[in-house]
């Protein structure tokens, strides 16, 4: 049913031109908040025999409640913790003593060793705060260990990926993943991951990774930062700058995250940013719509409720069974 509505679906959504009523007015991007943690990631080293036939590590549970727990007595209270990834390491970990919840008892020379990480989301914590906390050893004492940290900031104003591309590539020195020219800064080719409103570079020397991301505004939780944010931006849109430092256990100090995050908009120039309010945003993307597709299996009484190729509400089972 999902390959139907895909085929058939006329309102192609991914390659909305947000922009379109939207004006270049010369102002650039407007910074519209401190800079936060929007999340990071910490990992734990697992041997195999804490990792099922269908490569589900059985301790995710008692880590995530460990590190909730954790976040808690440290006077966090706005958290979210979640398993993101299980990959196999190609190695055994330098010291065996780091592996969480070790059994020496079960170990061979034959025994394989993964690595799982955990997500924490943590945007509505005060950014001081989450960096004092993962600057201690809170979490190292208990073989839980960093890997990257997400550090965002707010502006107003957007942009659009197809002219901003351009302009790094022809102006900035960047290059597209896959050309054969050196540069320092690569943008990933990643559209069909990210979507269009979404643009992510790697800087080689610095080994990071920069993202742009200008939001539609809607589908926000009220009373959060992204929510004041959005209220700030809604004559002009929002666009949120992210740097992920790969910290491998050594989190940045705060100047070299500040001095980073800083430069991530100069290479935009100001007549290439927008001022798009909402409202025109989703002006934008109404245009696309153009059909409510149904797809309805009659053998089972199933339906399918479909707005874009991407997008299904599998809510229709008592709709057609009242018609009975």
């Amino acid at each position: 049913m999902e390959k139907i509505a895909k085929e058939n679906s006329l309102n192609r959504t991914g390659a909305i031109n947000f922009n379109t009523y939207g004006q270049q007015d010369g102002i650039g991007f407007s910074p519209c908040s401190d800079k936060f943690v929007d999340n990071f990631l910490f990992h734990v080293y697992v041997p195999d025999y804490f990792v099922t036939a269908k490569k589900t590590c059985t301790k995710v549970g008692h880590v995530n409640k460990h590190i909730r727990d954790m976040l808690t007595g440290s006077g966090f209270g706005k958290c979210e913790v979640k398993a993101v990834a299980l990959s196999p390491l190609k190695e055994k970990p330098n010291e065996l003593d780091r592996v969480y919840g070790r059994l020496k008892t079960k170990e061979s020379d034959e025994t394989l060793y993964y690595m799982q990480e955990f997500k924490i989301s943590c945007a509505d914590e005060e950014y001081s705060k989450v960096l004092e906390f993962l600057h201690t050893d809170e979490y190292r004492i208990r073989n839980i260990f960093s890997k990257d940290i997400e550090v965002t900031m707010d502006y107003s104003g957007s942009f659009d990926k197809e002219e901003v591309i351009h302009h790094l590539t022809t102006k900035e020195g960047f290059r597209m993943q896959g050309a054969t020219k050196d540069a320092e800064r690569t943008i990933l080719d990643n559209t069909d991951q990210v979507g269009n409103n979404c643009l992510t570079y790697m800087e080689t020397v610095q080994g990071l990774t920069f993202r742009w991301s200008t939001l539609e505004g809607l589908g926000m939780p009220n009373n959060t930062r992204l929510a004041k944010a959005r209220d700030l931006t809604k004559d002009r849109g929002l666009t949120q700058a992210e740097v992920t430092f790969y910290c491998a256990d050594n989190v940045p100090c705060d100047g070299l995250m500040e001095d980073t995050l800083k430069r991530t908009t100069q290479y935009v120039s100001p007549s290439l940013v927008y001022s798009t309010p909402f409202a025109d945003t989703w002006r934008a993307y109404c245009d696309t719509v153009l059909q409510s597709l149904v797809v309805i299996d009659q053998t089972r009484d199933v339906g399918l409720l479909s707005f874009t190729p991407l997008s299904y509400t599998i809510l229709l089972e008592e709709v057609l069974a009242e018609k009975k």
